[in-house]
């Protein structure tokens, strides 16, 4: 949503058309799935699954949604307000920033990565990647522990089952986005079933 207008940002039709910011309330077309690139930057992606990018990337740019694949004039920086993380400046691959007329401006930013996040993929890619190995290795040190297995145990179960993702052959440095130490916590479950 822009600070300054009070609108939000949308894909027009979806997407296959031009970035507006006049939209007094958000639903699909206002919605932005946001690709990682790097710490700061990322693709935006549209309702109809196109990118956000640069067209006519000289004089009289303007941002579309029309593409099906990322590609460098279709990434964007995101720029925090020190003061407010949450207010935000968006910065294109030609290092101008979105504006509205010659302001440039600052948007807030409804993050929903907390709530949205499904499976240790999205986890991962949606924190930064100083922020990932936290996240994991937190989750890992305490959403199952030793504990676990001992009332387990005691209470007659005698199988459990461990969902394990194919970067685990990779540990301790698999791919990114994801996050090296899965294959530690999957042998503390073997040591804590004996």
């Amino acid at each position: 949503m822009s600070t300054k207008f009070q609108k939000y940002l949308a894909a027009e039709n979806g997407g296959g058309a031009d970035l507006v910011a006049n939209r007094a309330s958000a639903s699909g077309w206002e919605t932005f799935k946001l690709w990682r690139v790097s710490d700061t930057s990322f693709n935006f992606r549209v309702f109809n699954k196109q990118f956000l990018g640069l067209e006519n990337q000289g004089s009289g740019n303007k941002i579309a949604a029309v593409s099906n694949l990322p590609s460098n004039p279709k990434t964007f920086q995101i720029v925090r307000n020190s003061n407010d993380p949450n207010k935000i400046r968006i910065k294109a691959s030609n290092v101008m920033f979105l504006q509205d007329e010659n302001d440039p401006s600052v948007f807030r930013l409804n993050d929903k990565v907390a709530n949205q996040l499904q499976g240790e993929y999205q986890l991962t890619n949606g924190y930064s990647p100083a922020r990932a190995p936290q996240v994991m290795h937190n989750n890992w040190d305490t959403y199952i522990t030793e504990d676990d297995f001992i009332f387990m145990s005691e209470n007659g179960l005698t199988a459990v089952r461990i969902p394990i993702g194919w970067w685990i052959a990779q540990d301790p440095s698999p791919p990114k986005p994801f996050v090296g130490g899965s294959l530690a916590a999957l042998d503390n479950a073997f040591t804590w079933t004996q």
